[in-house]
């Protein structure tokens, strides 16, 4: 998994987020912990307008490598993915590889549609969010200690496999 600089901004922009969306499909490998745990965030935000598509480990890798248009087999592709269309037609569709840039577009399109209710307050606003900027820094520690112990589980869990 990838490995979050705790200084950077993440990937997704809230500008990007608050344009409504079309479709939003989020492509999960079933019991993964991975996935789970997007699945959850989005769960918390109540963000349920969403398609979940099962990735296949072994017949999944051509379409997963098509969709993200990864087809050197050095790179690796891992889910979960989110693809995101929008109802501007002249919008590229918007690809999210990592869990944590997956878990900040949703909370950024939570953010932005509660900042666009009327009667919003600034408490009601900042309600459900998952990752409020205050907090960022100590989030992104904890996702990286997290990805850290997941991956070494893969690893041990590949390792008996093989």
């Amino acid at each position: 998994m990838t490995s979050h600089n705790v200084n950077d901004h993440h990937a997704v922009s809230t500008a990007v987020a608050a344009d409504y969306y079309d479709r939003f499909e989020l492509l999960c490998l079933h019991g993964s912990p991975y996935s789970e745990r997007i699945r959850w965030a989005l769960k918390v935000l109540q963000v349920d307008d969403y398609a979940l598509l099962k990735h296949e480990v072994c017949t999944g890798e051509l379409a997963l490598r098509y969709k993200v248009g990864r087809w050197n087999p050095w790179h690796r592709v891992t889910v979960p993915v989110a693809f995101v269309s929008y109802a501007d037609k002249n919008r590229p569709l918007l690809i999210l590889e990592d869990g944590l840039d997956i878990v900040e577009w949703a909370n950024d399109v939570v953010q932005s549609r509660r900042g666009t209710q009327e009667n919003s307050t600034e408490d009601k606003k900042h309600a459900l969010d998952l990752i409020p900027p205050s907090h960022r820094k100590e989030i992104l520690e904890y996702c990286n200690i997290a990805d850290e112990t997941l991956d070494y589980g893969r690893g041990c869990f590949t390792e008996k496999l093989i």
